[in-house]
């Protein structure tokens, strides 16, 4: 792909080259330029030295036919234009890397999923078998779909329908009714034809009704590995993944369809972006609705070629760590529940301590009291204050009466308890007081039963 430099609007450059190139100085308009200075201009079209440890979305694509790639790349850069990081294998990716664990690390660590469904795409998957090669293309879709019915990660398909003469995309066509013609046997590329006429051989059948109820082997394998390189369990969701039934998922979301964003109805041409702005908006609507943090399913980060190993191991640590928190833990609340246990065993004791002090405490209570007046010292007089006509309500002395002789005990060494009575009291005064060591028993009770629980 050409770059047309911003501040030399008349000179275009490779970009694929300038993402290779290292130390070095070329000449614009006979000036001399650093490398990195060209690069600093067209930042955003090339690669980051370092992947992002999130993406804020994931292109999905099939790399057969003329119209999913170019296509799904117009969309992409008119996507970045909100300063979206999305993940885009032509531009994310060099060659010779190893593209199936890459992209999946890029979906595990993508907020929004969007996969490019189109005839052409699906044509080639309505011919797979059990046993066929690894489709790179199914294999995004798969993990998409179970990432999907695992966490409920957000998935925004777009749809592409095709014309039902010849199977060519047309953007303007319903992909869900189309009738596109027959795949061709065994590779799926191109239409099955007549023998007779040579004319593409009709299918009554919609596109989603042609897909095989099986799943390949290879894609399961590839996934079923890229979940155990990270110490997780392989989902068994995986094993019911067919095509068909991956294709299904699919089709059943919610996501952008062309025939209803392509106001001209007409197909989408090279020079003209207004059907991939369309469906990009609708992509910037989607990240915007997304969650900035991903759901509790945490994967590797992305890395370049010869780094994957080492976030898998950055994550096996952090994953080994977490146990080493949570065994922490354990033992913490192991000793809390011991603690516990000799906090409750101390209180029965004291329980048992204090019921064995109540136990027959009315029994001991004194049954005779003799209420003698407090003298005033002013009228000296036993008389005087015996006709005092609120008697009840001055203060008073209270004395123990010994029940077997019948005498004054020897209350306070002597000088007796003073309190004020209201009238009421000399005549319930035993009854409260029966009441009152009942009501300590039933509360002790109580804070007991609080204590236990």
């Amino acid at each position: 792909m050409l770059l047309r430099l911003p501040s030399a609007p008349d000179t275009l450059i490779d970009q694929q080259k300038l993402a290779a190139a290292g130390e070095l100085t070329v000449y614009v308009r006979d000036q001399p330029w650093k490398i990195d200075s060209v690069k600093d201009e067209l930042r955003v079209w090339l690669r980051p030295p370092k992947p992002p440890s999130l993406y804020d979305c994931f292109f999905s694509y099939s790399h057969h036919g003329a119209f999913d790639s170019p296509f799904i790349q117009r969309v992409h850069d008119a996507t970045t234009v909100w300063s979206h990081v999305a993940f885009l294998d032509q531009f994310s990716l060099k060659r010779g890397e190893d593209l199936a664990f890459a992209c999946m690390l890029a979906i595990a660590n993508s907020r929004l999923l969007v996969p490019l469904i189109s005839w052409s795409s699906l044509r080639r998957l309505s011919v797979l078998t059990a046993d066929s090669e690894c489709s790179y293309y199914l294999l995004e879709l798969t993990l998409i779909v179970l990432l999907h019915e695992l966490n409920e990660r957000p998935v925004l398909p777009i749809f592409v329908g095709a014309s039902n003469a010849d199977g060519s995309p047309d953007a303007s066509v319903d992909l869900f009714t189309c009738r596109p013609p027959k795949a061709s046997a065994g590779d799926g590329l191109s239409n099955e034809l007549d023998v007779v006429t040579n004319k593409p051989l009709p299918d009554g059948r919609i596109v989603f009704d042609r897909m095989p109820t099986v799943a390949v082997r290879t894609v399961t394998e590839q996934i079923g590995r890229f979940f155990e390189r990270q110490g997780k369990q392989v989902p068994p969701e995986l094993s019911k993944l067919t095509v068909d039934a991956v294709v299904r998922k699919l089709r059943d979301l919610q996501g952008v369809v062309t025939w209803k964003s392509n106001s001209s109805h007409s197909q989408s041409r090279k020079d003209d972006f207004g059907l991939e702005i369309r469906v990009a908006e609708e992509v910037h609507s989607a990240i915007i609705l997304t969650p900035r943090e991903l759901p509790e399913l945490e994967f590797a980060k992305p890395a370049y070629p010869g780094e994957q190993e080492k976030v898998l191991e950055q994550l096996a640590r952090r994953v080994e760590e977490i146990g080493l928190d949570v065994k922490e833990v354990k033992s913490d609340v192991k000793e809390v529940k011991s603690d516990v246990k000799e906090v409750l065993m101390l209180s029965e004791a004291h329980f048992k301590m204090l019921s064995t002090l109540l136990k027959g405490a009315e029994k001991l209570a004194p049954k005779f009291i003799c209420f003698l007046p407090v003298l005033n010292k002013e009228q000296g007089k036993l008389q005087d204050w015996l006709r005092q006509p609120s008697w009840f309500s001055q203060r008073v002395r209270i004395f123990f009466i010994d029940p077997i002789s019948l005498t004054l005990a020897k209350t306070n060494e002597g000088n007796g308890f003073e309190v004020a009575f209201p009238k009421e009291w000399v005549a319930t005064a035993l009854p409260f007081l029966k009441i009152g060591l009942t009501v300590l028993k039933v509360a002790a009770v109580l804070d007991w039963t609080r204590l236990k629980k």
